[in-house]
């Protein structure tokens, strides 16, 4: 199976897992990162939103919309994530500090 199949295969389980546990933080942000590998960020981020919607505390949800907006150039919707994700996780938001200031 090629590459493409382990994706498709990664979004289906994680869509299922999603649909019989909307509260269930850390699918949402797998499936994200396998949209986000496949270059579909617009679907990444309405996923991630769905996601700290639910669960405004879900400090990977943020981690993830400001990683991905910070991928596609949107540098005011990444800083807006990254100072959210502050408020929520601090460590983890000095962790994405220091992966973004390499690239």
């Amino acid at each position: 199976m090629g590459r493409l199949g382990g994706y498709e295969e990664a979004m289906e389980a994680l869509g299922k897992a999603v649909a019989i546990d909307p509260y269930f933080d850390e699918a949402y942000y797998n499936l994200a990162m396998v949209y986000s590998q496949l270059n579909r960020n617009q679907e990444a981020i309405a996923i991630l939103k769905e996601a700290v919607e639910e669960n405004p505390n879900f400090a990977a949800g943020h981690l993830g919309l400001a990683w991905i907006y910070q991928n596609i150039g949107d540098k005011e919707s990444a800083t807006k994530e990254y100072n959210t994700l502050k408020g929520k996780d601090q460590k983890l938001a000095e962790c994405l500090l220091k992966i973004i200031n390499r690239k």
